[in-house]
Order: C-alpha cells, then structure tokens, then sequence
C-alpha cells in the first residue's frame, strides 16, 4: 500500500483512537470510575416562608358608636367582620336595625356604601378585603343604629416562618430583617411572598463532605450514605468557587469507599482486598448469616479475600422451632455452625456448663473463670434432688459449680492439718497409748 493510500486509513484510526477515549472518560463505556480526591462540600441551608397562621382576634369588640373607623391593613388576605347585636332594640324597628357602613381604599378613595339587616339575636360575619377600611354609618332616621351593636375584627396573620440548623424562628410579618437580608442571595425581595409555594433557601454554612470523587453517565459524582450526588461549582461574590454536594442522582448498592464494594457502586463477589490469612478478611472469616439457610464467609485465596457462600439447617433459633419445635436451637459453635441441636434441658446462668449465649462475661460461674496468679480452677460436682438420699444416693440430679481457690490456703489447711494431728498424736494419744501392750510400738 502506497502512503497515499495509508493516510485515510491512518485518519481513521486516529479517529477511532480518540472517539474511545472521550467516551471512555465521559463513563458512557463504564457506570463508574474513580476520578481522584477533591474536596466537596455539602451546604447547610436556612428555610424562609412566609404562611398564614390561624385565625386571630385583631380588633375589638368595639362599640361602633365609640368606634366608627377600622381597616384591614395587617399582613393578611381579608378580614372577617363579626356583628354582634346589642338588646333590645327599639320597639319600632320590628326586630331589626341598618348596619351600614362606607367601605373605602386605606387612602380614602374608592368608596361603596354598604347596608345589611341585623335581627336582635342574629351576629353576622361579613368579609373585608386586605387594604380596606370602613367607617360605620348612623343608619337610623329617629336613632343612631351604631349603638345597638359591637363589632370586631379578625384575620389569620401571615408570619416569617424560618429554621436554621434545625431551630425554628418566627417574626412577625414577612418583610425581611437586616441580618436576614444579608445572608440571602441578592435579587430576593424584601418581602417574602406568601404561600409555601414561594419559600427562600439560603446557605448559612459548608461542611466538608467527601475527598473521593467518582464519574458515573459522564458527570463527576460523589457518593454518600449509599447515594450518588451531583457536584455543583458554586461561585461566591467575591469571586470563589467551591464544589458543592448537588442534588442525588439515585440510590446505589454500596459506596466504593465500603468493604467489597467497587467503582460501580456494587458489591464484588470477589473480594479485593489482599490478605495472608482468612482471618484478616471480613468478620475474621468466619460464617455469618445471609438467609435462613445461606451463610457467607471469606477465606484468602492467591493473596485476596473472596467472598463464598454455603448452604446450613438454620441461621436462628426461630428456624430450628419452626421446623423441629420447641426445645431446639440453632448452634453457633464453631463445630456444628448452622445446624439445629437440642437445647440442653434447664439452661440457665450457674448450671454449671458453658452453654450457647454465655460467655465468661455474661455467665462467669458456667464458663471458663479467669483465675488469678495464686489461684487454680476447681470444678465441684454436687448431688441434689435425690429420691433417696444418703447413703444411697439414688435418683439424683447432678449441680456442678466452678471457682477459684488459693493455692496458698490449699497449702496452709494441709500444713494446719498434718501439724495438728502431730500435735494430737504427741500430746494425746502417746500418752494414752504407752500403757497398753500397743506402747512398745510407738516411738
């Protein structure tokens, strides 16, 4: 081949060359790759929200001919006007009397004159839109109908709604203070709008998160608590940058930073961690259970751990009732591990055998007593609960008990024993003896 003809072919490949290792670093040919150490932080937000809290009384009661003129003019949506009737009312207004008022804009204009019938024992709730006032009227040609009833005003309130690190604020109204104001990002309002649908996150503070970073689908990612986070760079006023924890991608089976687990956030049947001897792989590797009848184990095979699997009768006691009954156990001694036995009849702390669930801690008068320097290990065994007793011993339960005894008191009663039985032979019986035809025996 000419180098004329080589040189397409040569582009292609150089083509081919590149293509892979732009896909390969996006992640489009692996979920996930370790990418190196970067520091990452998550932020701690505050929470702003102005809502409605429940209805209140903001005026009143208010006799309406002492009080004439009130507004809706709190932080509110509207006002409800409650009526009450004042008795008894003038014979000639069979029963009834004019509330009237004129309702206006807060600066007076935009007026509407309303009237409405109130009865003797019949309070009203009437409706006052926010930014309204109203200046009740006589009503009344011969009397001042105003007399003849109080009024007042209530309205669900709207407050600042905030939390910080988990402590709640409250402040009146929903006009930022100054200190709020500085610490939320500039452009907000200095009124919070109203409604839950409108609430301001903010940032008080950074924590530092993760040093590994990994790429999954094309874009850097963190991994944390068994998910997998975007990284956002945020820039700061004066000009900084930082890489914040972002919004979670999705749950995964493990974080690579986990035992066993890889750059693709999954657990590796093979184990990748080097070892000498089983004992240095997870749970020291011994069994441990994975179902009712599955136990997992490690052992270190070619200088790594490797995760295996068998097959047992139970991994709990309720495995072994189900299938057996009451009265057997699922033993865990090395020995017989993941099979059902037969619990030994009246286990219980002081029987005197070291039964599954003791330990030297937790039964020390079963299991195997830890006994001092000058001490030695005795093992007592005593009859009890005999159909018959002494001398013939039949029909008996057996009581074992296990302690500690000095040597040095062993040897000291053994001393006390053999000198006071020399000091009875000399004293006592000598004596006695000598005159008998045994006396040319002693010496």
């Amino acid at each position: 081949m000419n180098r004329k003809g080589a040189l397409p072919l040569i582009a292609i490949l150089i083509i081919a060359v590149i293509a892979g290792a732009v896909l390969f670093s996006s992640g489009k040919l692996n979920t996930g790759s370790l990418v190196g150490y970067e520091n990452v932080y998550k932020a701690n937000y505050g929470h702003l929200c102005c809502i409605a809290g429940p209805l209140e009384t903001l005026a009143g009661p208010r006799y309406a001919d002492d009080v004439s003129t009130t507004s809706c003019s709190e932080n509110v949506d509207e006002c409800k006007l409650i009526i009450n009737p004042l008795g008894p009312f003038p014979s000639l207004t069979i029963g009834t009397v004019d509330v009237e008022w004129n309702e206006c804009d807060l600066d007076g204009t935009d007026c509407v004159k309303r009237t409405y019938k109130l009865g003797r024992n019949d309070p009203q709730t009437y409706t006052i839109q926010a930014g309204k006032k109203i200046t009740f009227l006589k009503g009344g040609l011969a009397y001042d109908y105003r007399k003849f009833y109080t009024f007042e005003r209530k309205g669900a309130v709207y407050d600042l709604i905030g939390e910080e690190n988990g402590k709640v604020f409250v402040s009146n109204g929903c006009e930022l203070s100054s200190s709020l104001k500085g610490k939320v990002l500039s452009g907000i309002p200095n009124i919070v709008p109203k409604g839950d649908r409108y609430c301001i996150n903010y940032v008080t503070d950074f924590i530092q998160v993760a040093t590994k970073t990994y790429t999954y689908n094309g874009q850097n990612v963190i991994c944390q608590a068994r998910s997998i986070y975007t990284i956002d760079e945020e820039t700061f006023a004066d000009g900084s940058t930082r890489n914040i924890q972002g919004n979670k991608i999705k749950d995964v089976e493990c974080c690579p930073t986990e035992s066993n687990c890889n750059d693709k956030f999954t657990f590796d049947t093979t184990v990748e961690r080097e070892c000498t001897y089983s004992t240095e792989c997870d749970n020291g590797g011994d069994l441990y259970p994975l179902t009712q009848t599955t136990a997992g184990y490690f052992v270190c095979e070619n200088g790594q751990c490797v995760k295996k699997t068998k097959s047992v009768e139970c991994t709990s006691d309720a495995v072994c009732q189900t299938r057996h009954g009451e009265g057997y156990i699922c033993s865990l001694a090395e020995a017989t591990w993941g099979t059902c036995i037969k619990a030994p009849t009246g286990i219980y702390c002081g029987d005197g055998y070291c039964d599954i669930g003791e330990s030297k801690s937790t039964c020390p008068s079963d299991c195997e007593l830890e006994c001092m320097a000058n001490e030695k290990l005795v093992t007592k065994e005593k009859r009890v609960d005999c159909n018959i007793g002494f001398p013939v011993y039949w029909g008996c339960d057996t009581e074992v008990s296990k302690q500690c005894k000095s040597s040095t008191i062993n040897w000291l009663l053994w001393i006390l024993i053999i000198g006071g039985s020399l000091l009875l032979y000399i004293f006592f019986l000598k004596p006695l003896l000598q005159g008998t035809k045994f006396g040319r025996y002693l010496p």
